[in-house]
Parts: structure tokens; C-alpha cells; sequence
């Protein structure tokens, strides 16, 4: 499981949310890089790709 940089092509491109997952974007380990694609493989080395972040913290919304 190489990456051969054909990841490239689907790089997920962040807008204004600092929430990748959210956005539908998903992280290559092997490649180390966030693609927008629909499969569970990454399309470049055929790693598995991560749909949620390692971090379980979930953040607070204070209501008034």
C-alpha cells in the first residue's frame, strides 16, 4: 500500500468549516491527505479511509 499520487485528483477542499468529516471529506493514512471520494478505499493505494476523527471530544454548545 504505496501511495502512487493519483490521491492528487481528489483532494478534498475545505471551504470555511474547520469540520472535515462533516463536510463529507475523508483521511488517507497512508497518503496522509483528506479526499473527497465516495468508496471506502482510498483510489490511489487502497488503504481503508477514515470517515470520523480519532478524536471522541465532543465540543459544547452553551444555551441561553
Amino acid at each position: 500500500m504505496v501511495c502512487k499520487g493519483k490521491c492528487e485528483d481528489y483532494k478534498f477542499h475545505r471551504q470555511y468549516s474547520a469540520v472535515v468529516y462533516a463536510d463529507g471529506g475523508k483521511r488517507c493514512t497512508s497518503c496522509t491527505i483528506f479526499i473527497d471520494w465516495a468508496g471506502l478505499f482510498c483510489p490511489c493505494c487502497g488503504h481503508k479511509l477514515r470517515l470520523s476523527s480519532r478524536n471522541k471530544h465532543k465540543t459544547r454548545i452553551n444555551v441561553a
